[in-house]
């Protein structure tokens, strides 16, 4: 009868597992993503890697400004470029503190960022590393990771 009870609640236990453990192991692969709005941003939670190019770029005129990457938390890997540009209400890419590797990366014209802490993460640019007009940027300790890995040899813009 203990055997019994033992058995019964082992699948009981791995059935709650697996029940909580499904919703958190989702996750999406995806060719592309254009974003231009804080609520695009946020509605890509579950996106862990982008095949091709992802821009995040607010739209002229949004109402709904990109104001934090908090939605790309998840996202791992860019296998084309990313670019965050023109979003004048965006301070920092905490968001992105999964990001390991991209093929190009380019931030340009934030007029907000004030550092890069969120890419802290990243150790390949395969390609272009381009971040230029970010009038407030201060700090660019976060690509500390990525100057290391990536050494003394590797051209940047």
């Amino acid at each position: 009868m203990k055997n019994l009870i033992q058995s019964k609640l082992s699948q009981l236990f791995a059935a709650c597992l697996i029940t909580i453990m499904v919703p958190l192991g989702h996750s999406d692969t995806v060719a592309s993503l254009n974003l231009s709005t804080q609520a695009e941003v946020d509605a890509s939670l579950n996106v862990t890697e982008v095949t091709n190019n992802l821009v995040v770029e607010t739209s002229a005129g949004a109402g709904d400004p990109i104001i934090n990457l908090d939605g790309l938390k998840n996202l791992q890997s860019v296998g084309g470029f990313l670019t965050i540009n023109n979003n004048d209400a965006l301070v920092d890419t905490l968001g992105l503190l999964s990001l390991t590797d991209v093929g190009s990366l380019s931030i340009q014209s934030n007029a907000a960022l004030t550092n890069l802490d969120g890419l802290s993460n990243l150790v390949v640019v395969d390609s272009e590393l381009l971040i230029a007009f970010n009038n407030s940027l201060d700090r660019i300790c976060g690509l500390y990771m990525l100057f290391q890995t990536q050494g003394e040899f590797w051209n940047f813009l």
